[in-house]
């Protein structure tokens, strides 16, 4: 985690959110986060390496929960902090990311109705 190849800004966050990991739910906290990925310290959660990640979380100012898939970069185990880059992420969710990262208000989520 010495080794920052960040790309995109970042926003510093304070959030708690559920890392999956082999299908097990673990709370973490969520330090910052881009466009690309985020970083976390890990809560309550055994230190077993693992490469894949999905996290689910909530943007400070949005109710509605994103669900991102993600691969780890890099761990510092001193710090129990984990970086992880996202994959595969649906234009509107990348597009609610980067409009908490610049500060603007979160949409509300769209509710169908029948």
């Amino acid at each position: 985690m010495k080794n920052d190849q960040r790309r995109d800004p970042r926003r510093p966050i304070d959030i708690l959110l559920n890392k999956y990991v082999g299908g097990q739910p673990h709370v973490c906290r969520g330090v910052n986060i881009s466009r690309g990925g985020m970083l976390i310290h890990k809560v309550l959660e055994p230190d077993v390496p693992h490469l894949s990640v999905t996290v689910e979380l909530e943007l400070p100012g949005s109710p509605e929960v994103l669900c991102l898939e993600g691969v780890v970069l890099g761990a510092d185990r001193d710090n129990r902090a984990m970086a992880i880059r996202f994959l595969r992420m649906p234009q509107r969710i990348a597009q609610l990311i980067e409009r908490f990262i610049d500060g603007q208000t979160l949409p509300e989520p769209i509710v169908a109705t029948v």
